[in-house]
């Protein structure tokens, strides 16, 4: 840095800050439907998994996920998945059963020094009965 002349290098093959974990966060737009409440019964969070690096042969890297359901004003409890470890290529994040919301916003984030890659999201919504 410029104040005490220390070099950085940035790459995606980097998964530390000096000697700190990258915090990572990724958060896709609002879910709203003209108000209408909607039913979140699963978020799928689609990824490379099984790529964990220096956590270990036997700890999984994870991935937090947080709602809002005031539109991202403020936001909920924290909820934990695996990103699998280290050659669990066949794990799946998910989260089941979100409850519901008329404007929710999702978030997700982590530490864990592996390569982050996020191919997307889907998720299941069921619309309120009229």
């Amino acid at each position: 840095s410029r104040t005490d002349g220390v070099l950085y290098r940035q790459s995606l093959d980097l998964y530390r800050d000096a000697d700190r974990d990258l915090r990572w966060l990724r958060q896709p737009p609002r879910i709203w439907d003209e108000n209408r409440r909607l039913f979140h019964r699963a978020l799928e969070v689609h990824t490379e998994p099984g790529v964990g690096l220096s956590v270990g042969p036997d700890v999984a890297p994870t991935i937090d996920v947080q709602w809002s359901n005031d539109g991202g004003k403020t936001f909920g409890n924290v909820h934990t998945a695996s990103l699998g470890k280290q050659g669990a290529y066949a794990t799946r994040v998910i989260w089941r059963q979100l409850g519901s919301s008329r404007d929710r916003v999702y978030r997700w984030a982590g530490t864990a020094p592996t390569r982050r890659v996020f191919l997307g999201a889907s998720l299941d919504l069921e619309r309120e009965r009229a």
